[in-house]
């Protein structure tokens, strides 16, 4: 692991966490925040706040809030009229804060892992094309 680079700290852009919050879908289940994608596409004034917080999580998870990374449990019956929990699964809904941050790391690890792998591996990665491009 000598010869492996360290994964350079790359600030999260205004143009980069915009186009993520495009992606998200309006009226996914929010969390304990109780706010929806909608409000958060809606809110453009709030994204240069948002990028400077990610920013400084990613600097020093340290400095993430606890009420960011709670979330709310919800119980839901695999069938009808069940009294035993174990028939039950769970489902958590996170903050959409929280939510919009962590999808902001997985495309600067992509961009890292395909520095590292050797090009046999790269068809685990995203976006590749698998076996057609090897």
């Amino acid at each position: 692991m000598s010869n492996v680079t360290a994964m350079e700290h790359s600030p999260i852009s205004k143009k980069q966490l915009s186009q993520l919050i495009a992606k998200t879908l309006n009226w996914k289940a929010p969390g304990p925040d109780g706010i929806k994608n909608f409000w958060i596409k809606r809110f453009t004034a709030s994204r240069s706040y948002l990028v400077n917080q990610f920013n400084q999580f990613m600097e020093d998870a340290g400095n993430i809030p606890v009420f960011l990374v709670q979330g709310l449990i919800h119980l839901l019956s695999k069938s009808q009229d069940c009294p035993d929990p174990s028939k039950y699964k769970s489902i958590t809904c996170l903050c959409t804060i929280y939510k919009t941050y962590t999808s902001c790391i997985p495309g600067k690890i992509y961009k890292h892992q395909d520095k590292l792998l050797a090009e046999e591996w790269k068809i685990c990665i995203k976006n590749y094309q698998g076996c057609k491009e090897q």
